[in-house]
């Protein structure tokens, strides 16, 4: 038993200098685009009902659900029989304070002569200059009258505020709507903003990529962020980010995830192993085994590792190496493995 423990401690010497062989591989070629993602839904910017702003019946409905508008397209027809007997009644109405002002004024300039000569009173001059301002304030009401009637008139027919899609038709023809009466629901088609509803990390992440899309149904829309509201949700604790597509976009309503990138120097998370610790990477140093820690890393998870892309990692035999170990790279052959063979002696033949 002696004698073997004193021959295990005779090959310590040897052995413990003894080089691990492993593999390498450069860094970048382990990099890869590292990305996350939160649900998100597209948005119109404009989905109003339209409502009726007469009290009148309906005449006709140019209209069905699913059609698509153009800003100014007639959407429901109302009877406009009573709007433009109003404007009627007012035009009438001012023509007939114009000619009472017209008599009026001519009165007052009469009074301005008669006063000249002290043949009118002073009392009578006043009455007549009064009655002139009171029908110059009449002309000035009745106008204003008209022009009231002319916004009815003009909302006989209600048109489509912009370009959009009608979800619902609630007017029916034959139907009354009084004022506010709910006629259509419309959704513009055009900008749209996709909404994303982000933790404050998610919200710090987005607000500094570049590479942000949204993704539905299998297609990428490339989109750039327009704001994070700057406003924390009590009951999720989130914040809203709203972004807007560079080009084409979905349809509104739309249900996909909000896809960022972040960071193209990500490794995967087999490569970092736990030393003292921290986490972190093992880099091939001419021979000797470097341990680098990797900041911010996190277990089972990638890490971003940025080092110059030709940085050699240790990849096979890392698990088993520590900070300041000997390696070499099993896949430099030995002389022996490559055939070289030590040189032969004078041929005793001869």
């Amino acid at each position: 038993m002696m004698r073997l423990l004193l021959w295990l401690w005779l090959l310590l010497p040897a052995t413990s200098g003894a080089e691990t062989p492993v593999t390498l591989k450069a860094l970048g070629d382990l990099w890869f685009d590292q990305k996350q993602s939160a649900p998100a839904s597209v948005i119109a910017l404009n989905a109003p009902v339209i409502s009726s702003e007469l009290n009148a019946r309906v005449i006709s409905v140019h209209v069905e659900s699913g059609d698509q508008v153009k800003a100014g397209d007639p959407l429901v027809q109302l009877d406009c029989r009573l709007s433009r007997a109003n404007l009627l009644a007012a035009e009438a109405g001012l023509r007939q304070f114009e000619a009472q002002y017209g008599f009026a004024l001519h009165q007052v300039r009469r009074a301005d002569d008669l006063s000249k000569n002290r043949n009118i009173s002073e009392q009578d001059v006043e009455q007549r200059e009064s009655e002139e301002q009171r029908l110059a304030a009449q002309i000035d009401a009745q106008k204003a009258a008209i022009r009231q009637a002319e916004i009815a008139v003009g909302n006989c027919q209600v048109n489509a505020p912009f370009d959009g899609l009608v979800t619902q038709r609630m007017a029916e023809t034959g139907m009354l709507a009084a004022i506010g009466t709910p006629l259509l629901r419309l959704v513009q088609s055009a900008p749209l903003e996709v909404s994303a509803s982000l933790n404050p990390a998610e919200a710090a992440m987005v607000a500094q990529s570049d590479g942000l899309h949204f993704e539905s149904d299998g297609k990428r829309y490339p989109v750039v962020l327009r704001t994070i509201v700057p406003y924390i949700d009590e009951t999720t604790r989130t914040r809203e980010a709203r972004l807007r597509f560079r080009d084409a976009s979905p349809i509104p309503g739309a249900a996909g995830r909000l896809v960022w990138l972040v960071s193209s120097k990500s490794i995967p998370a087999e490569y970092l192993l736990r030393r003292n610790g921290l986490l972190g990477i093992f880099n091939y140093d001419g021979g000797t085994a470097r341990f680098v820690p990797a900041e911010n890393a996190l277990e089972g998870q990638p890490a971003i590792v940025d080092l110059p892309p030709a940085t050699l990692i240790i990849d096979q035999g890392r698990e088993s190496i520590n900070d300041g170990d000997l390696v070499k790279d099993a896949r430099k052959p030995s002389a022996a493995a490559a055939g070289l063979q030590p040189a032969a002696g004078p041929d005793s033949s001869r």
